[in-house]
């Protein structure tokens, strides 16, 4: 925490994670410099290296100076206030403020997202601090103002660096008498220790190279995001004796009554010998005892055998996410590389016993949406009248998640006024001038104004990718998806059930990049 003159108080609490403190300045960028040091000497009490630390206060001053010019008229009096998380990925930096919303001021001739007198494309400037910042987030927060989150990794060795490269070659898949039976082995699955999380890395690396979440391949963040509950990994232990397989639950703030069920790794020698059944077994176990409503996963499309797996632990299919895995990704024991962007399928499983949804579809794609609810066995209401409940006065709230690894962004509506379709423009044009290949737009079909959105979205270049059950706090998921130049060969996705195939052909049929 902090006192009152901004110095930073070591908390009493024994965990390193979650120590906040924040300081407030005058929209002033003469104060940006000194705010900028502060942030730079809390990382350094995280960590950080000195040259990360000129990273953080080079950037923290570039996104004050360019918030406050955006923001505020001359001469207005406001305050910006500045906050420092530790978080288990590193350090968390908030920008506050109550000046002009994101996406407020007048597009410019040139199809910018402002004109050079009221901002100089604001947010194309704050994604560009992603050269010193490994996230960065815009967040609209209607009568609170608006946020910038920027997010810096702590600089610690991925398992690559942690082992000799002969310790990291792919897994040779074993001869057949070599593994053994199901009968024969016993397994214990359980949380993991903190002392197994470089073998876990490593078992993850050897298994798919560079395919998943970042933090799977450094053993500290592995650590740190089971200490703070972002995910709960366990291993699956062979008799008593070795780890054989990985798996996690990760939860997502966007829609907390679910979580996604992820990096299921098994050594080749224990494939198909029970051990992603046990795992499988005892996180639907421990989804049900943390009250979840579902549980979903994600399962590659360049062959079937993930979608099998999880077809037969009752997760239906309900959309299909294009392009999400970079070209020339490296799949070390499935698929030697990419041939083009790799696409996702999504699939839930309910937990609850009688699951049922209310929603307000688009009337052009309310037929599908009604046989995907029949797909996933939730009793749906879909409604037509949607015009009379709707507050057309209200302020839009939108959070966009930016990943500069993988050229992907995701845009979540939170909530949608007037001006939505004007936000979410202006939000997709500052992300294609930084030229991500693939954004998805989530709305809340609850939300009885994404009945009649969903067209003018469309409009910019959105198309239909599906639906995910519980997708927002209190309602589901419709997702729209936006290709930047991605060229997508349809015949090269191979998806197994048969619901898939009609899904698959479906968007193939609303992509505006077709024919």
């Amino acid at each position: 925490m902090a006192d009152l003159e901004g110095r930073i108080v070591k908390p009493k609490a024994t965990s390193t994670l979650c120590r906040r403190s924040e300081i407030r300045i005058p929209n002033d960028p003469a104060f940006g410099p000194a705010a900028a040091r502060y942030v730079a000497e809390v990382a350094r009490f995280i960590g950080f290296s000195e040259t990360d630390l000129q990273s953080v206060e080079r950037g923290v001053s570039g996104a004050i100076t360019a918030l406050i010019r955006y923001s505020f008229e001359p001469g207005e009096d406001a305050d910006l206030i500045i906050s420092c998380e530790h978080i288990a990925e590193g350090l968390k930096v908030t920008l506050n403020d109550r000046g002009l919303p994101f996406g407020a001021a007048e597009m410019s001739m040139e199809g910018r997202m402002c004109a050079v007198e009221n901002g100089s494309e604001l947010c194309s400037r704050i994604l560009a601090l992603k050269g010193d910042f490994d996230e960065v987030s815009l967040h609209n927060l209607g009568p609170e103002g608006k946020e910038t989150v920027l997010i810096k990794h702590t600089n610690r060795k991925s398992i690559v660096e942690h082992e000799p490269a002969c310790d990291l070659r792919p897994f040779e898949a074993p001869a057949p008498h070599f593994a053994p039976s199901s009968s024969e082995t016993r397994w214990t699955v359980r949380r993991i220790m903190p002392a197994e999380a470089p073998e876990v890395s490593k078992l993850v690396y050897r298994s798919y190279g560079y395919t998943y979440h970042d933090y799977a391949y450094f053993p500290e963040k592995i650590v740190a995001l089971n200490e703070s509950q972002k995910i709960h990994s366990v291993v699956a232990i062979a008799d008593g004796k070795e780890i054989a397989g990985h798996c996690v639950l990760q939860f997502h703030e966007d829609n907390p009554r679910i979580a996604e069920m992820a990096q299921a790794v098994v050594k080749p020698e224990y494939r198909s010998r029970g051990c992603l059944r046990a795992m499988t077994e005892y996180l639907v176990r421990l989804a049900y005892e943390k009250g979840l409503h579902g549980l979903f996963t994600r399962s590659v499309t360049e062959h079937l055998f993930s979608q099998k797996t999880a077809h037969r632990f009752g997760f239906k299919d309900c959309a299909l996410l294009l392009g999400i895995i970079p070209r020339g990704t490296q799949f070390k024991s499935l698929v030697h590389h990419l041939a083009q962007r790799g696409s996702l399928l999504v699939q839930f499983r309910s937990l609850l016993k009688a699951p049922h949804a209310t929603c307000f579809a688009p009337s052009g794609h309310r037929e599908m949406i009604a046989k995907l609810y029949v797909n996933l066995g939730i009793e749906a209401e879909i409604k037509e009248d949607f015009g009379s409940s709707t507050r057309v006065d209200r302020e839009s709230a939108l959070r966009v998640h930016a990943s500069a690894r993988m050229q992907f962004a995701r845009i979540v509506i939170e909530r949608s006024g007037t001006d939505i379709v004007n936000q979410v423009q202006t939000a997709m044009r500052a992300l294609l001038i930084q030229r991500f290949e693939v954004i998805q737009l989530y709305l809340d079909l609850s939300d009885s104004s994404t009945a009649r959105l969903t067209g003018a979205l469309e409009d910019l270049g959105f198309f239909f990718a599906g639906i995910l059950p519980e997708g927002f706090a209190h309602g589901d998921g419709l997702i729209l998806q936006f290709l930047n130049n991605v060229p997508i060969d349809y015949d090269a996705i191979k998806v197994e059930s048969k619901v898939a195939r009609e899904l698959l052909a479906y968007i193939r049929a609303n992509d505006p990049n077709q024919g």
